[in-house]
């Protein structure tokens, strides 16, 4: 499903649970609910090397953190009731907080507290808006949605108010699906994709202006 090198040891996803190879003995671990996970059907994971913390994230939206040996469960999202798709889509890091990108919206996870501190619905009037991918470039926070992208200022104190949000109407295609946005070598780069995969587009920001990044 997924694998993450965090230096020290590979971590391998899998539908049987997570295992691990450690570099220094070759030693092999696996890891799951019978020996500390909290759930089955891992979606993904992701690695902070800042925070030293390793995410793994289920497809019923049940968010395991991992910090050394320890295993703390995150439960909320797959508590939660809302009529809307709850799937953990991506991870953003920045600093000590998690972006995680859901089916409904943005879930921010402070790493330290190991609590959910914010979660923004940035659809038209507040509602639910699938959201892909997370990217920032330190001024902005970017996210790829099924309806374009959408910005909002990252020093913003009130990203739940779905009105700092706008949506980016010069890029082409402003009102379909995107679904990975990157910050690389100093641009943010962002991949449209329509019904066909083959039929992808890739466009980056220069100044205040989307240009294919294939020309």
């Amino acid at each position: 499903k997924d694998v993450i090198d965090t230096g020290e040891k590979v971590y391998c996803a899998t539908e049987g649970g997570l295992f691990s190879y450690n570099k220094a003995d070759n030693s092999i671990q696996k890891t799951s609910g019978i020996r500390g996970l909290s759930d089955n059907g891992i979606q993904r994971i992701a690695y902070s090397k800042e925070n030293n913390v390793l995410l793994i994230l289920y497809r019923n939206a049940n968010i395991d953190i991992v910090t050394g040996n320890e295993i703390f469960n995150l439960s909320d999202i797959k508590r939660k009731q809302i009529p809307a798709d709850k799937t953990i889509n991506n991870v953003l890091f920045s600093g000590n907080l998690a972006y995680l990108s859901c089916g409904f919206g943005i879930v921010v996870v402070n790493l330290e507290q190991k609590e959910i501190k914010d979660t923004y619905y940035i659809g038209n009037e507040g509602d639910y808006l699938s959201v892909s991918d997370i990217a920032t470039d330190a001024n902005y926070l970017y996210a790829a949605t099924a309806n374009g992208i959408y910005k909002a200022r990252a020093s913003e104190s009130n990203l739940q108010d779905y009105n700092n949000w706008t949506r980016e109407t010069s890029i082409p295609h402003a009102d379909q699906k995107f679904n990975q946005i990157e910050f690389f070598k100093g641009k943010i780069i962002a991949n449209y994709t329509p019904d066909k995969w083959y039929e992808d587009e890739m466009y980056q920001l220069n100044g205040n202006v989307w240009t294919p990044f294939l020309p």
